[in-house]
């Protein structure tokens, strides 16, 4: 599992007004809370490639009433072991928040292809089905 000092949307993520950052094990580790539940938020990178890359861009950029939909015509996407295309997941571990960015590598460094975007309750769960 990752951790959020690797993630490029570590600081967004830590900002979130929903989000605690709590240090653990001597303030060596950070653990993640989301405050409206209390459940633990997971952190997964996972890598796709360019088609299935598509795929998720095309679910993060979906308007809020054509996500249902979106999701439902993508369905799971798989992930590559070596690949262009990173997204950073910030996922509760009740699936009521995610939070996700999509990048793409080139030039020797990820560059976003979307901004952070952030999802609760139905939608995050719903989100969710696509890892």
């Amino acid at each position: 599992m990752a951790n959020i000092n690797n993630l490029e949307m570590g600081f967004s993520i830590s900002n979130h007004p929903y989000i605690l950052v709590r240090k653990t094990f001597f303030g060596l580790r950070k653990q993640l809370v989301y405050q409206p539940t209390q459940s633990l938020v997971d952190v997964i990178i996972n890598d796709y490639n360019e088609e299935n890359g598509a795929l998720v861009e095309r679910v993060l950029k979906a308007s809020k009433e054509k996500l249902k939909e979106t999701v439902k015509t993508v369905g799971k996407v798989q992930k590559a072991s070596i690949s262009n295309m990173r997204l950073e997941v910030c996922l509760s571990r009740d699936h009521h928040f995610a939070a996700f960015q999509l990048f793409r590598f080139s030039d020797f460094n990820y560059h976003p292809i979307t901004d952070v975007r952030c999802f609760e309750g139905k939608d995050a769960a719903l989100v969710a089905q696509m890892l």
